[in-house]
């Protein structure tokens, strides 16, 4: 039987593929490799660089290091710069760096340079700058002079810059520390000349209670010998806008000690319509009002229609205890419309059914649990009344024999009986 093996045995404990072909059928399945320690390692070559300058950092381009593993194979071992102690960037001399592989020890020597001197050899892209805006040392190129080797490019990273003040104008000199030498590099900050829109808001007319909105705005500022550029919208300061004073207002912008405006204006409400009536317009006496399916539009000059929310503290007119058709109005902004209702009458009420409980022993409550009342409307119609929207009264727990108890609800009356009893007498319901 063939046995095609495709895994690789020097691999450290992991899963596999094998195949096994038989009769033209392959079968995959996996492996798990056993871990190959490293018994022995020995250094076959050192690094092709060994000395540098200070700062510069470890490079281990030509380190080779064999290793003999637990199943007799021998072979290269891989060396990262985890594997590495003992180097020191920042300290002139020779220096002795140890390997250290799972427990095997291997050394070699490597000697750092002084650094004598740091030249800015090319300065940064950009040494002028616009108040405000950052460092930025994009494009420098640093060239050390270390004693006794070739001079060469100095890590930017291992640079640290003085601070460096945005807002102040004029000349700055930025100084670039590399381990303890200096390097010094002139750098400008320039005023605003000039600030300018260049697009207005697309919003510029406002209805009243609306807040001021600056899509659309362009404000362009102008830098001596750095043309211009768009301020960006996070950095500009606002004045403060009066969106229920109606009129003209100017709205001042402000950037870097310089300002432009621009004007606004809050238009009055022209005129208010009802451009569809409530969802309810029929109500039976007592009854609440309902907006709910009420469309108002307002009309503004400059601006057009739009709808306008309300509420019911919006609307006059109503009366739930008079019955007819009535008109109510909406006003806003001194503006007004109106739309018709009808309000249906209440005839009389009576009780459909009577409470559960008629008699009481004295001292009891109340209680009208069971009792069914009905509103009866000059419609012909008639409604349930919520029990608890009806009066009770002529109740008296402490009289002795039948009383006649009066429901009212919307100034109409109907009445029941009850008993009070003694105390342990039979209280039939």
């Amino acid at each position: 039987m063939p046995f095609l093996p495709i895994y690789d045995k020097f691999s450290v404990m992991r899963k596999q593929c094998a195949v096994v072909s038989l009769l033209s059928l392959a079968i995959l399945f996996s492996v798990l490799v056993g871990c190959k320690t490293l018994e022995s390692a020995s250094l076959q070559s050192g690094p092709f660089k060994t000395v540098y300058g200070q700062g510069e950092d470890l490079d281990l381009t030509g380190l080779v290091v064999m290793g003999t593993y637990s199943d007799d194979s021998y072979r290269q071992v891989q060396v990262s710069p985890a594997n590495i102690s003992g180097y020191n960037k920042h300290q002139p001399g020779t220096q002795n760096l140890m390997i250290n592989l799972s427990g095997n020890s291997l050394y070699f020597s490597v000697e750092v340079k002084p650094l004598l001197a740091l030249t800015i050899t090319r300065p940064p892209t950009k040494t002028i700058y616009r108040q405000g805006e950052s460092l930025d040392l994009t494009g420098i190129i640093v060239t050390a002079t270390w004693e006794g080797i070739k001079d060469g490019y100095f890590p930017l990273a291992s640079l640290s810059a003085s601070s460096f003040d945005p807002m102040s104008l004029g000349s700055q000199i930025i100084r670039l520390n590399g381990e303890g030498v200096i390097a010094e590099v002139e750098v400008q900050v320039r005023p605003l000349s000039t600030l300018a829109i260049t697009k207005l808001p697309t919003k510029t007319l406002y209805r009243r209670g609306e807040k001021l909105d600056l899509t659309g705005l362009e404000l362009t500022g102008t830098w001596e010998g750095l043309g211009s550029s768009v301020i960006p919208s996070s950095s500009i300061l606002v004045s403060e806008f009066d969106s229920i004073a109606l009129g003209n207002q100017n709205i001042v912008l402000s950037y870097s000690g310089k300002s432009a405006n621009f004007r606004v204006a809050v238009v009055p409400l022209q005129s208010i319509t009802v451009t569809r009536t409530p969802s309810k317009t029929v109500y039976k006496e007592g009854e609440t009002i309902d907006l709910a399916g009420l469309e108002l539009t307002g009309f503004w000059e400059g601006i057009g229609n739009s709808l306008i929310n309300i509420d019911a503290t919006t609307v006059s007119g109503f009366d739930t205890t008079k019955a007819g058709t009535q008109t109510l109005r909406i006003t806003i902004e001194n503006r007004t419309a109106t739309f018709p209702i009808t309000v249906i009458g209440l005839s009389y009420i009576e009780i459909r059914q009577l409470p559960e409980k008629r008699v009481y022993a004295l001292g009891e409550s109340l209680d009208i649990s069971g009792m069914i009342a009905l509103g009866i409307y000059t419609d012909n119609t008639n409604e349930l009344i919520p029990l608890q929207q009806l009066t009770i009264s002529r109740f008296d727990s402490y009289r002795l024999g039948e009383q006649t108890i009066v429901v009212s609800f919307n100034g109409r009356t109907a009445t029941f009986t009850i008993t009070v009893v003694q105390s342990g007498a039979a209280q039939p319901r």
